[in-house]
């Protein structure tokens, strides 16, 4: 293989540049006057000379600052700006070699124009000058020659192109509390099977699939969650997506409340709790026999014009004798999923756990909990609704089924 010379191209730019700069110095500033008194024409020395007017060549000063001026050599400084323009040539020669004019566009200029979609032919046997600042763009994201948000400009550019917006490449919900991991979604369309994208590496948090999981929204400032994209079958680069996310202090503000007696019956309803005692107390929630379908709620409207699908995420209070003895946890079913499912939830006793316990003198205090809703609220329904819909209300419920 034929050794490459392109450092005698680069060393004799850089001579060029060095006789250039010391050029443009000794042109333009080298010569000052340093006070000393001189013809502004011809340069004559009239230190001693009270007036203004040369004694060589008859120059009359208008002024005895212009006296002091400091003399400019133009001849120099043009062979100085051809030292230059000969050193720049030199130094990118060697690119232009390899790459054609496309190799001479600073990267800055290149992420603005460039777009890394395939350019189609104009006519047989051309192409537009577009698929050659593509083709340049390519060479330098394998070289990885562009810094991180070069990068990321030019692949927002090209998925922009490409119809792609951060919320078609990314759902999430629209408004969502700070404090808690939020679920988001990936999304792939069968029209463009040459993009691919993942999840980053580098998230904190790590997601529970490889196209859904959660994250977690920053303290301040927007929501930015870093992601892969990958062309065909080229590498994967990082680029940011930043969902249109509205980020709540409170819980409460990303939910559409469901409160009212009509919602208050429906939780007691379908969730018909009940303690029961196996190896241990526990509470059965959310048992098909008495979920109340022949009461009416089978076909029943909600505010969202569709059918009743709250998220029942509650804390249940075991009460005996007006005094609090447990607290059910873990206790959220979600109506949309959880139609024929029968959950358990795990008591949390105040003191020690009684050793017999009579269901007819508990009474069930059941609560909504925002918090505990949105912890089961899944990445695959943030396509759903803007906010999930959520139960707030209460109700009591006895111990034992009737």
């Amino acid at each position: 293989m034929t050794p490459s010379l392109d450092w005698l191209w680069y060393g004799f730019a850089a001579a060029l540049a060095l006789a250039g700069l010391w050029l443009t110095y000794s042109a333009l500033f080298r010569d000052r006057a340093r006070g000393r008194r001189r013809c502004p024409r011809c340069w004559y020395s009239m230190e001693g000379i009270p007036s203004t007017t040369c004694p060589e060549c008859g120059k009359v000063a208008k002024s005895e600052p212009a006296l002091f001026r400091t003399r400019r050599r133009p001849r120099i400084a043009c062979i100085a700006a051809v030292c230059l323009v000969g050193a720049l040539t030199c130094w990118a020669l060697p690119a232009w070699k390899r790459g054609g004019w496309p190799a001479l566009v600073p990267n800055t200029v290149l992420v603005e124009v460039a777009n890394l979609l395939p350019a189609q032919p104009q006519a047989a046997g051309s192409y537009p000058w577009e698929s050659d600042l593509g083709d340049e763009a390519w060479l330098r994201l394998l070289r990885q020659e562009f810094n991180a948000g070069q990068r990321a400009r030019l692949i927002s550019r090209t998925l922009l192109a490409m119809g792609y917006t951060p919320r078609e490449i990314l759902r999430a919900p629209g408004v969502w509390p700070r404090h808690r991991p939020m679920p988001v979604k990936l999304v792939e369309r069968s029209a463009a099977p040459e993009l691919r994208f993942s999840f980053s590496e580098d998230e904190s948090e790590p997601l529970t699939a490889c196209k859904e999981g959660f994250v977690r929204p920053p303290a301040a400032g927007p929501m930015n969650i870093p992601l892969r994209v990958a062309f065909s079958a080229a590498p994967e680069f990082s680029f940011v997506a930043t969902p249109s996310v509205l980020l709540v202090d409170r819980c409460e503000e990303a939910c559409e409340a469901a409160v009212g007696p009509q919602w208050d019956s429906f939780a007691a309803h379908f969730l018909a709790p009940a303690l029961e005692y196996t190896d241990a107390w526990r509470i059965r929630i959310a048992d098909a026999a008495p979920r109340g379908r022949a009461a009416g709620f089978e076909n029943a409207r909600g505010p969202l014009g569709g059918p009743y699908n709250p998220i029942l995420a509650c804390i249940i209070e075991v009460v005996q004798d007006g005094r609090i003895i447990a607290t059910a946890t873990n206790a959220g079913v979600w109506t949309v999923m959880f139609r024929d499912a029968t959950l358990l939830a795990q008591l949390d006793w105040k003191d020690d756990p009684p050793a017999t316990l009579d269901p007819s003198r508990i009474t069930l205090r059941v609560r909504g909990d925002c918090e505990k809703a949105l912890g089961i609220w899944e990445p695959h329904a943030v396509d759903r609704h803007r906010k999930p819909l959520v139960w707030l209300g209460s109700f009591e419920y006895p111990g034992s089924r009737p």
